[in-house]
């Protein structure tokens, strides 16, 4: 294993992968956020959501190579303790093997501290990425909450706008209705006006035509209808042979 690409891997690469998308989320600003915005943020999260999964494999394969190298490390303790134990009990034959198993855990120790300065240092990196995820999701929450919040506030609003302009133009229709009640009254009592005029003046006519001409009682009584006429200066109309003869040379004299 190549630990030495690994650590290079796991410091720099890995860090400069979701540099981009962490600072994106985290200059997001929830309030007032268009749908653009939000669209883009999520764009940003998933990117970021990818890393994360990323940055966890080789969290998981620093983690896996240094346990294996902690457990060789342990293994070799062990076989000196065992060596030096053999030793120490007069079999000295063995002392060139544990100087050999001693040096070679000696050269391994550097590496075995850059395993565990990798993973303690991918382990911290992921609880960052797992920070900035999580809030970066809480942010996104928030601005689609607002975002949902503002779109129902618009159409309550455009409802309340629909609703007076309806109530409006109900008023201008009862004001158009009482208005034209109002006209039709006024030419109505107009007409009636002219009614009871036109039916009085027949009234006066009448009583003046009854008034003022002979009644039919009147004409039918000779003797009324002439004195009528002598009364009225008028000459008396001949009655016998004898007058209508006489009234006759009268009118040519």
């Amino acid at each position: 294993m190549n630990f030495s690409f690994f650590r290079s891997y796991a410091s720099t690469k890995v860090q400069d992968a979701a540099k981009s998308a962490v600072d994106a989320l985290v200059a997001f600003d929830p309030e007032g956020a268009t749908q653009a915005q939000i669209d883009l943020m999520e764009k940003s999260l998933d990117e970021l959501g990818v890393k994360l999964s990323a940055v966890q494999r080789q969290y998981d394969d620093a983690q896996g190579h240094l346990d294996s190298a902690t457990k060789l490390n342990a293994t070799r303790l062990t076989a000196a303790e065992t060596l030096q134990g053999q030793i120490a009990a007069g079999d000295t034959s063995k002392q060139q093997s544990l100087d050999t198993l001693l040096s070679i855990i000696e050269q391994a120790q550097p590496e075995l501290d850059a395993l565990k300065k990798d993973a303690a240092d991918v382990k911290n990196y992921l609880a960052e990425l797992q920070t900035a995820y999580s809030t970066a999701a809480e942010k996104l929450k928030a601005a689609r909450r607002q975002l949902d919040q503002a779109h129902r506030d618009m159409e309550r609003a455009n409802l309340a706008a629909d609703r007076a302009k309806d109530r409006a133009e109900t008023a201008a229709i009862a004001a158009g209705v009482r208005s034209g009640g109002d006209t039709l009254n006024v030419a109505m009592e107009a007409m009636q006006r002219k009614t009871r005029a036109a039916t009085d003046a027949a009234a006066a006519a009448n009583l003046k035509a009854t008034t003022l001409a002979p009644q039919d009682h009147e004409k039918e009584d000779p003797n009324i209808a002439a004195a009528l006429a002598a009364a009225a200066g008028a000459p008396a109309a001949p009655q016998s042979t004898a007058d209508r003869l006489a009234a006759l040379k009268s009118r040519a004299a």
